[in-house]
């Protein structure tokens, strides 16, 4: 279900990762996409028949011993370069989400439902501070580094995918007051004021036997992050980010105060 997750992956800024031609490179622009497009392309990246060969196989944010998922909360932090890169995973049922992209880095987390969020223990070892970089704490891959998203020009943004409680308004957070605290260490501490934006999804919770309300939605619970050196026309880089069916990219302005607190449903 999760590809390319292993948390020993060769750096994807490594011209060598994608075996995409200048030619190709040169000609590469974002295509303009319907709601429609973007309901059918997203689950194509976690399918590796159906993977878009330009981006390739998702960077997984999930880690594997061999067939298994641990409980590690798992981090990527890429300086774009020259080389197109997908990061992002697929199959949420609860868990959270957070990346922070600014014009020269992405920084893309997974933090588990239960086993950190549930939890009033873990939440801060397995969240707040693996994310600063402050001890306790538990997880795999860096620290976020401010140093890469904090220039007055970098237009950096954050985006929060978090579940919401069973299928209630799009603002109704089943973890408010820990989603505050996320919210608060990057726009007050890590990068202050930094523009935030949260998307509520409708979780699974199959321990209480209750029927999927979306299961015929194929392209819910994906989080997928993509990079382009040439997203813009050759030479001109750009990123654009999908929470199920919501979509941004770098050409959209920065969000604004009301979104920290939960984006609309879309039609």
């Amino acid at each position: 279900m999760y590809l390319n997750s292993t948390v020993d992956d060769d750096d994807v800024d490594d011209p060598a990762y994608h075996s995409v031609g200048e030619a190709a490179l040169e000609k590469r622009v974002f295509e303009s996409m319907t709601l429609a497009r973007i309901r059918e392309y997203l689950p194509q990246q976690t399918d590796p028949n159906t993977v878009d060969t330009y981006f390739g196989n998702p960077t997984g944010l999930i880690q594997f011993v061999g067939k298994k998922s641990t409980d590690a909360s798992v981090a990527r932090q890429t300086e774009f370069g020259s080389a197109p890169f997908q990061i992002g995973t697929d199959g949420l049922v609860g868990c959270t989400i957070v990346t922070v992209v600014s014009k020269r880095a992405v920084y893309m987390g997974h933090y588990w439902e239960e086993e950190s969020w549930s939890s009033n223990y873990y939440f801060p070892r397995r969240v707040l501070n693996f994310i600063a970089g402050r001890q306790p704490q538990q997880g795999i891959g860096p620290a976020f580094n401010p140093a890469l998203f904090n220039r007055p020009d970098d237009d950096t943004r954050v985006y929060i995918m978090h579940p919401r409680r069973g299928i209630r308004v799009y603002t109704s957070a089943i973890y408010r007051g820990k989603l505050t605290q996320l919210r608060t260490l990057f726009n007050q501490n890590l990068l202050p004021g930094v523009p935030i934006a949260t998307w509520m999804y409708i979780p699974v919770n199959p321990r209480r036997g209750q029927p999927d309300p979306i299961a015929d939605q194929p392209w819910r619970r994906h989080a997928i992050f993509q990079y382009d050196p040439n997203a813009h026309g050759a030479g001109n880089r750009g990123w654009r980010l999908f929470y199920e069916d919501h979509y941004f990219d770098d050409t959209n302005p920065p969000p604004g105060p009301a979104s920290a607190n939960g984006i609309p449903d879309l039609p």
